[in-house]
């Protein structure tokens, strides 16, 4: 799996906040669903039973520090699958930085599995 393809987009949320405004966080949040989908980082599994879960991350973001690949990926599907239902819900993640968070574990545990931190390279 090419996690660069996801890990580039740090840069695109590193500057979405609570003020960000709709067109950027939208922007932000199609950049994520296609490097995903380029890099089959929807994780098929049974999403709606994993509800308390991925709001334990929401009300204790800390806990991505400790969280390994597929959780990340299952915390970030999670909350693509989740706005199907809940309008709105992906881009109040991105606002409150979950998805930034997911982003550096990932980028995090890539460059440890590496050796060395991995070069973002663009997009």
């Amino acid at each position: 799996m090419n996690l660069a393809a996801v890990t580039c987009l740090l840069p695109v949320f590193e500057g979405l906040d609570r003020e960000a405004d709709e067109e950027s966080v939208s922007f932000a949040c199609d950049r994520l669903r296609n490097a995903l989908s380029e890099i089959d980082g929807f994780i098929p599994f049974d999403w709606p039973s994993w509800c308390d879960k991925a709001f334990g991350f929401m009300l204790s973001p800390s806990l991505i520090q400790e969280a390994d690949l597929a959780t990340i990926f299952k915390l970030i599907t999670f909350h693509f699958r989740q706005n199907r239902f809940v309008d709105g819900h992906l881009e109040e993640v991105v606002r409150t930085g979950l998805i930034l968070r997911a982003l550096r574990r990932i980028h995090e545990v890539d460059g440890a599995s590496l050796g060395w931190r991995s070069v973002q390279v663009g997009c």
